[in-house]
């Protein structure tokens, strides 16, 4: 073979493995960046005990259970094969948790938007329907064998301790719901639940959603609430729930803290009374705030997700109900 056919071959072969070097460093940052890609997407399945937590409010082991109580209602032709199953749950949650948009969970779960809203309107009335037998109003016997010391002997026949919260919406285009749905205690459009505990912490009650108009006294005897109670049987709650009359002929003492109008000075037990009993009542206010750490709970909701806040207030309430209790034994 001539020289200079020799040089040109010898030239192309190095030009060659050159090229080879330059694919196998370029196929490397593919790598790289596909795995960049892969841990920046959200599931289940790339998160430690820490971030499910981070991401959904719970822990793993009640995140498996939960699913595990879910797995067999699921409809095959609902469920999107984009994502596992235990991804469908984890993107509940995480929209509950989090408040996050359908499009940054598209982009999270590199799924399509629409394929979010039928994740989210299949699944978020599946996971309340069968969370909310979390929530139990314990006969009364049971209530009372285990009722906190710290009750006793004022209030040991406590069974229930109420308050409203309310959740802030966008101003509705419908004059009427606009109406109905303004809060004067909170200068906002609202909707408004009342949410009764137990002297242990679990939530045994939860109306569903009403227009923030609506006033304390009108929730309490309309929700289906007093139906729950039985003679002999207390309720502690704040000042603005006027309902002792109804009460008392169902044989239910109201205890709220002692009124000041038209007095000059409270008597020294009344002062202890109503100490103590605001000592005990803040425990609902404890548990509502536990339930606003959803962030979606303490948000403005948009007019699209009014349809399913009650899904999102039951299923809030059974998590609270599944995690160890705030109040002391």
């Amino acid at each position: 073979m001539p020289l200079k056919e020799t040089e040109v071959l010898n030239k192309l072969e190095l030009e060659n493995k050159k090229k080879d070097k330059l694919i196998k460093i370029l196929q490397g940052r593919i790598d790289q960046l596909s795995a960049k890609l892969k841990s920046a997407k959200y599931s289940y399945h790339n998160c430690d005990d820490k971030d499910i937590k981070f991401y959904t409010g719970i822990r793993k082991e009640l995140f498996l259970w939960i699913y595990d109580q879910l797995y067999p209602y699921i409809a095959r032709k609902k469920i999107s094969k984009d994502i596992s199953l235990h991804d469908h749950l984890f993107l509940v949650l995480a929209k509950i948790k989090l408040d996050v948009l359908n499009k940054e969970l598209s982009k999270r779960f590199q799924i399509s938007e629409t394929t979010v809203s039928h994740i989210w309107n299949t699944w978020a009335p599946l996971v309340s329907e069968r969370l909310k037998d979390a929530i139990i109003w314990p006969q009364q016997d049971v209530a009372r064998s285990n009722i906190p010391e710290s009750y006793k002997p004022e209030y040991r026949k406590c069974v229930s301790i109420i308050d409203c919260f309310e959740i802030f919406m966008e101003r509705p285009f419908n004059l009427t719901a606009r109406a109905q749905t303004w809060s004067n205690y909170k200068h906002h459009n609202t909707i408004k639940y009342l949410i009764s505990i137990t002297p242990s912490g679990a939530v045994n009650f939860l109306s569903t959603g009403w227009g923030g108009r609506v006033s304390d006294k009108e929730i309490t005897l309309s929700s289906g609430y007093m139906d729950k109670l039985l003679p002999g049987d207390e309720v502690l709650a704040d000042r603005g729930f006027l309902v002792t009359e109804e009460m008392a002929c169902r044989g239910v003492v109201l205890r709220t803290p002692s009124f000041t109008k038209g007095k000059k000075q409270l008597s020294g037990k009344e002062v202890e009374m109503s100490r103590k009993l605001s000592h005990l009542r803040i425990h609902v206010e404890r548990v509502i705030g536990r339930m606003r750490k959803f962030r979606i709970l303490d948000s403005t909701l948009s007019v699209s997700q009014i349809d399913r806040i009650n899904d999102i207030v039951v299923i809030v309430a059974a998590l609270h109900n599944l995690m160890p209790s705030i109040v002391p034994t």
